[in-house]
């Protein structure tokens, strides 16, 4: 990947504000795309030297902008000498991810991020993905970029068996992971030849039998009776069995509103009208 050019210009939009002024910035030239970083002066043209890109020596408080200006073309190339120091790639959404606070060091810090601007609307999804999030925290804090990989995702995948979780639990949570390292190498926290989901590292699967309810089993359940104290669980209760009598997935159930006959999904050939109650 190319290196990013950096250079200080003046009025790039060539128009000037009420005060006949406009601003001085650094612009980033990488790869025919640029990028351009306000430094908060702003000067009239007669004080700017188009030939040196600085502020002229005439101007009131100049030696004190053109080092505002130079300060921040210098923290734009030192962060770049780092990245690259580190084998780590640098793009224009790198330098831009910098200025606003937002360049991540740690894989788990990025998928933080990720989640807290998550638009996922199944609840159910989200909430898997937190869980993912806060078990791969859990088994370690801060995990770097250039860790996630085959050893990593074999060593995490030893520690979920050790948990006692099954195959298919385990397949959920890598199945997070791997969207998160996809999404890392779209937005260049990655290199593609990092990649560590490849055919040494399978994500495994078993079929599970459903079991079922008898009639005897699902009358004794209806006919339940519960302690004042534990009246929640009627609800709970009540929405099992509307699910178990519908088929609906859990999803669906916990979807269901008191507009419910609106919606495509429950055209049901039975009135919703006593599950009203439970629209919260």
């Amino acid at each position: 990947m190319d290196n990013v050019i950096f250079s200080a210009v003046f009025n790039r939009n060539n128009r000037l504000t009420k005060k006949g002024t406009a601003q001085v910035e650094i612009c980033a030239y990488q790869n025919k795309k640029r990028k351009y970083f306000g430094t908060g002066i702003h000067v009239k043209p007669e004080i700017w030297d188009d030939k040196r890109k600085r502020i002229k020596p005439s101007a009131a408080n100049a030696s004190q902008m053109n080092k505002q200006i130079s300060d921040l073309a210098q923290r734009l190339e030192n962060y770049e000498y780092k990245q690259r120091s580190m084998g780590k790639p640098v793009t224009l959404e790198h330098l831009c991810n910098c200025m606003q606070g937002k360049d991540f060091q740690y894989f788990t810090d990025f998928v933080k991020h990720e989640l807290a601007t998550d638009k996922t609307k199944a609840q159910a999804t989200m909430t898997h993905k937190i869980t993912t999030y806060n078990v791969l925290k859990g088994y370690r804090s801060d995990i770097l970029f250039a860790e996630v990989n085959y050893d990593f995702l074999k060593a995490f995948e030893n520690h979920l068996t050790a948990k006692g979780l099954g195959i298919n639990t385990r397949k959920k949570y890598f199945q997070n992971i791997r969207a998160w390292v996809n999404t890392a190498i779209n937005k260049d926290y990655m290199t593609l030849d990092m990649y560590p989901f490849r055919n040494k590292f399978q994500l495994k699967t078993e079929e599970t039998q459903r079991c079922f309810l008898s009639p005897e089993e699902m009358e004794s359940i209806e006919n339940l009776k519960f302690a004042p104290e534990n009246r929640h669980l009627k609800k709970i209760r009540d929405m099992f069995m509307f699910a178990c009598y519908t088929g609906l997935r859990f999803s669906d159930i916990t979807a269901v509103s008191k507009d419910c006959r609106n919606r495509p999904l429950c055209h049901l050939s039975f009135p919703l009208t006593s599950f009203s109650q439970y629209n919260t």
